[in-house]
Formats: C-alpha cells, sequence, structure tokens
C-alpha cells in the first residue's frame, strides 16, 4: 500500500492581491532576488508584493529574498517572497513540484 503523501502548506499574514483567491498552488520553480528601494527597475515588482486585496499596502523590506513561483488552481501564476533561510530554501527545492495549500493569516 502506497503511503499518503503529506498535504504541504504555505502560510501567509496577508490576504496578496496577486493570490487572486486561490487556496491551492503548486510550486514550480525557486530562485533568488533582492528589493532596494533606489532600484527603479524593480519597482512594480515590488509594488506587485506588497498590496493586499483590501488595498492595504504592508512595506517590504530591502534585502534579499528566496523567491518560490507557483501556479495556483485556477492556473494564475504568482511569487511569494521570503527572506534568505538555507534550510527553508532546502524544504522548498525539495517539493518542486508538490502541492501546496495557501493558508492566509488575516481573511
Amino acid at each position: 500500500m502506497r503511503k499518503k503523501k503529506k498535504i504541504l502548506a504555505i502560510h501567509e499574514k496577508h490576504n496578496w492581491k496577486k493570490l487572486c483567491g486561490q487556496k491551492e498552488a503548486k510550486l514550480i520553480s525557486t530562485g533568488q532576488t533582492y528589493t532596494m528601494d533606489d532600484a527603479p527597475a524593480c519597482q512594480e515588482f515590488i509594488q506587485y508584493n506588497q498590496e493586499t486585496v483590501n488595498g492595504n499596502v504592508i512595506p517590504l523590506s530591502d534585502g534579499h529574498y528566496y523567491i518560490l513561483f507557483f501556479i495556483g488552481e485556477k492556473q494564475i501564476p504568482f511569487t511569494i517572497l521570503r527572506r534568505q533561510n538555507y534550510e527553508a530554501m532546502k524544504f522548498y527545492e525539495e517539493h518542486i513540484g508538490d502541492f501546496f495549500q495557501i493558508e492566509v493569516s488575516d481573511e
């Protein structure tokens, strides 16, 4: 008998606009990025990662981030940023191709 695979979850403190109401997503890739206030080329990306569904803008501090690329159950892609942490990135890299439940704290 095959062992049932544990359902993974990604926890978000805010209901981000970029999630488009999706509750499940497949992790398709990982990468690295950084943010800086004085880098105009990335302002649109920073704004994309800060806006919640109710219009609030949650500041994103400057720094280096791991970027997680997902495609949700509505076939809408989105990214999640995480502060660089070797153990967390190792975990995500091991789960490329797996599905995650999206759990939002402030809904």
